[in-house]
């Protein structure tokens, strides 16, 4: 009993943790294809807050802050 309860737990966790990487990678796509298009520096300013709330969200991704940085410098 106490192996299908720790079964039925861990399967939870992993589809929460797949469900939130998901929501990350589609925040992060929208982003990317907008960095393609910005052109202004209001633009890459709007973009670099937006790369900034993901990397908050997802303090263990690295790549929104490297973005971040780069549409900053941009």
């Amino acid at each position: 009993m106490k192996k299908i309860i720790f079964s039925i737990v861990c399967m939870a966790a992993v589809l929460g943790t797949a469900a939130q990487s998901e929501k990350y990678q589609k925040a992060m796509g929208a982003n990317l294809a907008k960095m393609e298009t910005a052109k202004s520096a209001l633009d890459f300013q709007t973009l670099s807050a937006g790369f900034e709330r993901i990397a908050n969200a997802e303090k263990d991704q690295w790549l929104a802050y490297y973005y971040a940085a780069q549409t900053q410098i941009l």
